[in-house]
């Protein structure tokens, strides 16, 4: 073989490498995680506020965490303290702020919760408060299966809550849980602590504004929003929200629906109680609330 041709030979298969890291490598690399992004968590300054005994309110904005900006809110609430409880609130049909629906419970907080029909209202995924069922699941595979996005739920009875994970269980195994209250989202992003293989699809995969709801090593309930699609906030894919929730120290995640429907109340603060940044109204401020179908409330 002359030099040319082993030339040829050698540029070819440098083209096919370069071709390999623009299709694989690095995609993935644009979704990973480092050492310093968990450093910038574990230091992170967060402004705080205790709004009652056993709930607190955080705040944190980070200039390159993820080689981003991001904006984080939180509410962390212990319900070991008698007086604290969560509460679902949804309707069937037609859409309401999340805001709203915490004004007219008088709760000291909320945060939106599953995703819904946008021209009809209701979740799409299966609802159960004070043990009537408020919707059921319609997000299904074509097996009759539940979508990812519906593959977990946040249970309460009582003063007691803890999220289920449903990905290997039967077809409606969600009507089969035994607790008064269940609110069924995904997709699921820790359980023990661990975090759960992802689909690879651009819902997970992009950065948009972000919803969670957490459960922690000390047993306190974590309501956590992160804004996005702003020069100030970018907004976060699911492998980061995962990543950053574990090194919170959650055990149990459950990704609720964001975009613009992503909000985070708490009672009194501001002038209509929204602390983070949603989104709908593409502006950096607390009015860009979009209606949505239930919530979260904290009493």
């Amino acid at each position: 073989m002359n030099v040319h041709a082993l030339i040829k030979i050698t540029r070819r298969r440098y083209s096919y490498l370069i071709v390999l890291l623009c299709l694989y490598i690095l995609p993935q690399l644009s979704i990973a995680q480092t050492p310093i992004d968990s450093l910038l968590i574990a230091e992170a300054h967060w402004q705080e506020k205790t709004l009652k005994p056993g709930i607190t309110w955080r705040q944190a904005h980070f200039e390159n965490l993820f080689e981003s900006q991001q904006e984080i809110n939180l509410l962390e609430i212990d319900l070991s303290v008698p007086e604290r409880r969560l509460a679902f609130v949804g309707l069937s049909q037609d859409l309401k702020l999340t805001s709203e629906f915490a004004r007219e419970a008088d709760a000291l907080g909320a945060i939106n919760a599953t995703f819904f029909d946008t021209k009809l209202g209701g979740s799409v995924t299966f609802l159960k408060i004070n043990k009537q069922i408020v919707n059921e699941t319609s997000l299904l595979l074509p097996n009759g299966a539940n979508h990812e996005r519906a593959n977990g739920a946040l249970i309460m009875n009582g003063q007691e809550a803890s999220i289920v994970i449903g990905v290997d269980q039967t077809i409606g195994w969600d009507k089969q849980l035994p607790a008064d209250h269940v609110m069924v989202c995904g997709p699921t992003l820790l359980h023990g602590g661990a975090e759960i293989l992802l689909q690879k699809n651009a819902f997970n995969d992009n950065r948009h504004p972000r919803s969670a709801v957490g459960l922690t090593a000390d047993n306190k309930i974590i309501l956590l929003t992160v804004d996005g699609r702003n020069a100030l906030a970018h907004g976060m894919n699911l492998h980061q929200l995962a990543f950053l929730l574990r090194v919170m120290d959650v055990q149990d995640a459950l990704n609720l629906d964001g975009g613009g429907s992503t909000t985070l109340y708490i009672k009194g603060e501001n002038h209509s109680g929204v602390v983070n940044y949603p989104s709908d109204n593409k502006a950096f401020d607390h009015d860009g609330e979009r209606k949505v179908a239930n919530a979260i409330l904290v009493f």
